[in-house]
């Protein structure tokens, strides 16, 4: 495994944040609008002013298949008087359909502590036009505005527009004051419950913070499509950001200017205008690590600010001053050195071993199968590794760090390595932004060689990362430089499946059939086993079939045994495999584990297909054809395999001596496919379909119009 390393000067600043608890209620209903707005942009619409053709709209010409379609979407960011961040968003949707009535239900995260918070001036309204006369309007409730407690330090506040169905449009906004905004995370909406065909929404909220922090990210794009979307933001000239644009779009319109409100620092700045119109939606496709990785939007991040007296104060650090404070954080690098308890278990668990790889294995094999992960990705441990040892629970960086300390008291070169997991989305190197990372595993080196250890799942040997780990590349955790560590599998998905079969004439068969298992294969199949049974496993076998099997016997080898390949054997019996239609037979040889479906749907795609990891299987089934039939037809042996081998399929059909042989082998031979590749991949995929559903046709020796007319 190559590394990518840098040196770089370590130094740190430390900046002491003043902690304001919020009020006593969370939230207001009163409208609080056009405070310190008179000089920026205003939406396209005023609330509550809605155009008759939004209103008779019944569905968007240029996406047919949309359940609602976002007319407008605006925001704007600005310094108060009070040098408060105060961030305000307005929102407008169109429901077309029964399934786009789940935009009328938003939530408001909003936080406690130690980043106080509240939300003011919420206002909602439907606005509905019946075919029979004039408008209707229905306005939000206070009763369908919801506070709900959702940690120590989490709140949110749930509304529920009225009345909602489609063709409806439905609008709110609201504030949000922030007393600490200096960890300000970017928040979306999330949707519950079901509404009507063809509502639109609206919604305006501001951010208000009292000291300089972190501008509200914005996000041009929905899982429905966007007309427009606006964000406008007026940054003091004593305020310095950072910010990313994700997008490969051009924007409809980009421009800054310079202002002038007085002769004080606070009142000149720079003012910045981003817009986007028509914007697709960007909906859930397979194979990705989140669609949050792709859609357009942009991300800022305060790199410093200036002092009253002048001097600069730096927000940002630099990778190797993250890096550095991480080290020093009690909560993390505090961790890595072993205890006194510690070290008497590692001792006693490896006292008589002298190899540092039997070493490695031993410890990771204790920690995965003591501690029990409690599905929590975290980038601090919950307490001190030797009481998460202890209570034998813990998350995943408790886990990572009691290993690592395991590690480093049996004296192995181990050490953190942080990243962020698929559904968390990929990590962004330009700005060394810490709140991206979500997790922790352990990097350890020995001879040259390097080990990825999480012991989250007791499934998985060593050195095989969890699909959700795999997401390019991590962060080791190492003072004095930066190294980023590529995460790739160390193994493949692979499946071979051999077996005979014997046919008979009243269409009944019987099969044995060995399924090998081994890399993601494996540890896939003793997963569905060990939380679904061995009725799941066979039902996942069969596929989509809708066929009846009779199973005489089922038996595993090496289920138990995570390093060995997983072999299961069955023995079953059908009277639905075959079926008959005047004198013939008519059987499908991919008995088991057929590819019957084209993942990839979508006509089109922008973002690349990633697979994670290789996969291949293999498919050898040997089948006796019963004397008083003969071969009316069978699948011609193919092979459709790309001339630069990213994927393969080759299949291999004979008949000699009454028994038909029936090979097929499959593969994805690289993980990651571009946009430009997606259009050959999903036309493969479809090839592999059409060859999968061909059957074997047996006549009946004599029956010779039957065998005609097929």
């Amino acid at each position: 495994m190559k590394l990518n390393r840098l040196s770089g000067v370590i130094f740190s600043i430390c900046i002491i944040l003043q902690v304001v608890y919020p009020q006593t209620t969370p939230y207001h209903i009163n409208p609080v609008f056009g405070t310190e707005l008179s000089a920026l942009p205003q939406p396209p619409y005023r609330f509550g002013e809605i155009p008759i053709d939004q209103l008779l709209m019944k569905e968007y010409p240029a996406d047919t298949s949309a359940s609602a379609l976002v007319l407008f979407d605006f925001g704007s960011v600005y310094i108060d008087g009070d040098q408060s961040v105060v961030y305000q968003r307005h929102r407008r949707i169109k429901i077309l359909t029964p399934e786009g009535v789940r935009w009328a239900y938003h939530e408001i995260p909003y936080q406690t502590r130690p980043i106080s918070q509240y939300v003011r001036g919420i206002e909602g309204m439907t606005v509905i036009l019946p075919s029979s006369g004039s408008e209707r309007i229905y306005q939000l409730d206070p009763s369908n505005i919801i506070v709900e407690e959702i940690s120590s330090d989490k709140s949110k506040i749930q509304l529920k527009l009225p009345a909602p169905e489609p063709g409806a449009v439905i609008e709110y906004r609201y504030e949000i004051v922030s007393e600490n905004p200096t960890q300000l995370q970017y928040w979306d909406y999330q949707t519950t419950s079901e509404l009507k065909r063809g509502s639109p929404v609206e919604y305006r909220h501001d951010i208000i913070a009292d000291q300089p922090g972190l501008v509200p990210d914005w996000a041009f794009q929905t899982s429905e499509p966007v007309l427009w979307s606006e964000y406008n933001l007026r940054i003091p000239e004593f305020l310095e950001y950072a910010y990313v644009v994700s997008s490969n779009q051009p924007f409809h319109s980009s421009t800054s200017v310079e202002y002038y409100d007085g002769p004080s620092r606070f009142h000149r700045g720079k003012a910045f205008r981003w817009v986007r119109k028509d914007m697709p939606a960007i909906r859930e496709e397979p194979f990705i690590t989140t669609m949050q990785d792709y859609v357009s939007k942009i991300n800022f991040q305060l790199a410093a600010w200036y002092h009253p007296q002048g001097m600069r104060i730096q927000v940002l650090d630099t990778w190797p001053e993250l890096v550095d404070r991480l080290v020093r954080v009690r909560e993390l690098g505090g961790q890595i050195s072993p205890r006194r308890s510690i070290r008497r278990i590692t001792s006693s668990l490896t006292d008589t071993l002298s190899n540092p790889a039997d070493i490695l294995e031993l410890l990771y094999d204790y920690v995965r199968t003591t501690v029990v992960w409690n599905g929590e990705y975290a980038l601090f441990t919950s307490d001190r590794v030797d009481r998460i040892h202890d209570r034998k629970s813990g998350n995943s960086a408790d886990i990572a760090l009691l290993l690592i300390s395991m590690l480093q008291a049996a004296d192995l070169d181990a050490h953190p390595l942080l990243l962020s997991t698929r559904d968390n989305g990929k990590i962004q190197n330009m700005y060394p932004m810490r709140d991206q990372f979500n997790h922790v595993i352990a990097y350890v080196e020995i001879d040259g060689d390097v080990y990825l250890l999480d012991a989250t799942n007791p499934l998985y040997p060593v050195n095989v990362l969890p699909y959700n780990t795999l997401n390019e590349r991590g962060l080791l955790m190492k003072r004095g430089e930066i190294t980023w560590v590529p995460l790739e599998p160390s193994v493949k998905y692979a499946r071979n499946i051999s077996g005979t079969v014997d046919l008979y004439n009243d269409a009944r068969l019987s099969a044995r059939i060995h399924v090998s298992d081994d890399g993601y294969a494996a540890v896939s199949t003793r997963r569905m086993l060990h939380n679904e049974g061995e009725i799941a496993f066979i039902q996942s076998l069969l596929g989509n079939q809708e066929i009846t099997i009779t199973v005489d016997s089922l038996t595993f080898r090496g289920d138990e045994k995570i390093y060995d390949p997983l072999e299961s054997y069955i023995v079953f019996s059908s009277d639905d495999h075959m079926f008959t239609d005047d004198s013939l037979l008519y059987l499908q040889p991919t008995l088991m584990a057929g590819i019957t479906d084209n993942p990839f749907t979508a006509a089109s795609r922008t973002y690349p297909v990633d697979f994670a990891f290789l996969r291949e299987s293999s498919l050898h089934i040997d089948i006796s054809v019963p004397d008083e039939y003969e071969i009316v037809a069978l699948p011609q042996s193919v092979d459709l395999s790309q001339r630069d081998g990213s994927t393969l399929y080759t299949r291999e059909v004979t008949f000699r001596d009454g028994v038909i042989s029936f090979q097929r082998t499959f593969a994805i031979n690289k993980t990651l496919f571009s946009p430009a590749e997606y259009r050959r991949l999903r036309g493969f995929f479809n090839q592999v379909v059409a060859m999968e559903s061909e059957q074997i046709v047996l006549g009946r020796k004599g029956d010779s119009e039957a065998i005609e007319r097929n």
